[in-house]
Order: structure tokens, then sequence, then C-alpha cells
């Protein structure tokens, strides 16, 4: 048995270990606890800026807009940086010496213009997109009597930009757009489509995900077997992503635009009530003439007779700024089908 005295130092002891574990412990929780705020801090997202879609696309935002698909969205998406173009006075006018235009190169802010009898040249600054137009680009008035092969016209078209040096790097041949226009017939009392221009589409993803909006995309147009245009609305991105952001859920995508902060468009500009049948996510291609910093992820809806596009981030990592919109043609509904 243990004196008092023994059992005394042995309890004061005691308490000594267990207030020392507890300070540990405390201390180590503490610790723990401050790391991961740090962490936090080092993983939140920079702050982005990006253009505002500006109001609704066409008509007005259906009031029922019914998802009839199955979609799982990803926890984040990457985002990248969109690259300014490194454009030099030397390599303008080798594409303008290549293109047959000799004229003298002219600029100003927002544009290298070149122009001779037959053929006109324009260089967007900002972007980096081609606009070259010949003299039968803009004086085609008779149909096409006689047209290539698909695969006739997209030898063509990659020949022609080899050549020429316009050739984007990573760009995939998309298909080809026959331009028609009603002829009237009088045998008929009818107008019939007569082919009077092809137009042979290059595009590219980003990171395996397509794009939406004017571009990115590349077009050579062909009146016969002759180039009469070369078009480009193209924007390269950094190899490498800023990071990887969160995404919102598919009901609050559709809550911003029943809101008015995307885009609609709609074969039936009164439809109150539409049905999606399709859900991608993909990043948007701003027009010409509007800077754009970063490629983000949007929600693309599409659905019998309508598409729709809102941007797939939270509004607490993106700074939305305003400007003047123009129709991305190829997210709006065919009115042919």
């Amino acid at each position: 048995m243990f004196s008092k005295k023994t059992k005394l130092l042995i309890g004061t002891l005691s308490l000594a270990v267990v207030i020392t574990t507890i300070t540990v412990i405390s201390f180590n929780q503490s610790d723990t606890s401050s790391n991961k705020v740090s962490a936090d801090n080092i993983n939140r997202p920079e702050k982005i800026s990006i253009n505002s879609l500006g109001h609704v696309g066409s008509g007005k935002v259906p009031d029922k807009i019914n998802i009839k698909v199955d979609f799982t969205k990803p926890e984040n998406f990457k985002v990248y940086k969109i690259k300014k173009p490194q454009l030099q006075k030397s390599d303008i006018e080798n594409i303008a010496k290549n293109l047959g235009v000799v004229d003298e190169i002219k600029e100003d802010d927002k544009k290298y213009h070149a122009k001779s009898v037959d053929k006109n040249l324009i260089i967007d600054k900002l972007t980096g997109s081609i606009t070259y137009t010949t003299k039968e680009w803009e004086n085609e008035s008779e149909p096409l009597k006689n047209m290539n092969s698909e695969q006739e016209y997209r030898k063509l078209a990659e020949d022609f930009l080899l050549e020429k040096g316009l050739m984007k790097k990573d760009a995939i041949f998309s298909g080809i757009k026959v331009d028609t226009r009603g002829i009237y017939n009088p045998a008929t009392d009818k107008y019939d489509e007569m082919p009077y221009q092809v137009g042979v589409e290059f595009r590219r993803d980003l990171d395996g995900v397509t794009w939406t909006g004017t571009g990115p995309k590349l077009t050579v147009y062909f009146y016969g077997s002759g180039v009469v245009a070369v078009k480009s609305v193209w924007r390269e991105a950094e190899e490498k992503e800023v990071g990887a952001y969160p995404v919102i859920e598919l009901a609050d995508a559709v809550i911003k635009l029943k809101e008015g902060n995307g885009l609609v468009f709609t074969k039936d500009e009164s439809a109150s009530e539409v049905d999606i049948t399709k859900i991608e996510l993909v990043y948007y291609h701003d027009s010409l003439g509007v800077e754009q910093e970063y490629a983000t992820p949007y929600y693309l809806l599409t659905g019998e007779g309508v598409n729709a596009v809102v941007s797939a981030l939270p509004d607490n990592v993106v700074e939305f700024k305003n400007h003047e919109m123009t129709n991305s043609s190829n997210i709006v509904p065919d009115k042919k089908q």
C-alpha cells in the first residue's frame, strides 16, 4: 500500500499528464485547422472576368423549360486563358502576298487591311481572325451548274489553306454547307432551291470539349471549283489551364435562363414551353470585336426547335462584363428543319 505522500505525488503527476495531453491535443487540432484554412485559400479559384451574354436571343424565354434527359454534372471544369495573337507586320505582309493582295497594308486600332482591284483582306488584331474575299464572292449571281463531291471540296480547301499558310493548328474538318437560294420556276409556279455557294468548315475542340458561339471556325468558300473567300473566327487558348472551377447545378442554370441571364433561341418565338432533350457542357466563343479573356464552361441545352446557352460558373467566381451581343449563328435553330 502507498503512503499518503506517495498517493498525493501520484495524483499530482497524473493530473499533469492529463493537462499536458489535453494541451497537446488542443495544439494539434488548432494546427490542423490552420492548415485547412490555408489549403482552402490556396485552392480557391481566382475570380475571372467573362462577357455577359446579354438578354434573350430571340423572342421571350419560354415559361416552362422541361428537362427530358438525365444529366450528371462534373464537380469542376477546366478554365483556360485566351492567348493574345502575336501579330507582326511581316506576317501580315506574307499572308497578303500569298493571297495575291499586293496593295499597301493599312492598319488602325482594330485591324490590318489590304485591298487590290479584285481582292480584299482584313485581319482582326484582337484575335488574328481573317476575312479574305474576291470579286467573285461579291458578284456571284448564277446558281452552280456542277458541284464536286464532299471529299473533293475538302481536299481543295485543305490544299488552299496549306499553300497560303492559313491552316490553323488542331483544325478538324467538320463538314460542308451549301448555300441555296430560291429561284422562281414558271413551269411549276414555285421557287426551286438552287445551290450558289459551298463552304468547307474546319473547327477545333479544347481538351476534348466542343465550343459553341461564333467559333472557333475556319471556312473556305467555293463558287464552282474556285476559292472565292476565306473567313475565320478563331481564338487560341493557353496550353495550361488557369484552374478547375466549380460548376452550378442544372436547375440553377435553368433559373438563370428564366431570369434573362443567358441566350435562348426558338423557332417559334411565342413558344411558352420547350423540351430539352440534350445537355452538354461546352466552351463559349465570343464574337469578333469582343475581347475575350477566358474560355469557360457553359451549359448548352438543345431540343426540338430550341437552343439555349448559359454560364455554368457560380456568380461568386466570375465578374460579368457587358457588351453588345451579336447573334451566334451556329446556336440558332435551323428554320428549315
